[in-house]
């Protein structure tokens, strides 16, 4: 994978290009850190692919502003600890739950 820029809407954004022999297709993808990453088949042209951003750049800098934008540190900086306090509660649940339709459906 290499690293490239491009200049959207006066914002000079930063993506990955990653080459596959196995595309078949451009594809554009952003994660929810806010990362570009452009996947190309592996003989493309990189004027092509720069037109093809240019073309999406109104998606493009919309997905990255809402993903700025969303609160989802929360979700991904827990500890091991917490992981583990949320597995609990999740088990505690699920036992309840089989539990409860056990007794009503009559199950052993």
């Amino acid at each position: 994978m290499t690293h490239k820029k491009i200049t959207l809407e006066n914002k000079e954004i930063r993506y990955r290009l990653k080459k596959s022999r196995r595309a078949r297709q451009m594809r554009l993808t952003i994660y929810c850190d806010g990362s570009l990453v452009a996947t190309v088949p592996q003989r493309f042209s990189s004027n092509v692919l720069e037109k093809f951003i240019l073309e999406k750049s109104g998606w493009i800098i919309k997905k990255m502003d809402y993903f700025q934008n969303f609160s989802h540190k929360e979700f991904w900086n827990n500890s091991p600890g917490d992981f583990l306090k949320y597995k609990e509660q999740a088990y505690e649940l699920a036992s309840q739950r089989v539990e409860y339709l056990n007794q009503a459906y009559q199950f052993k």
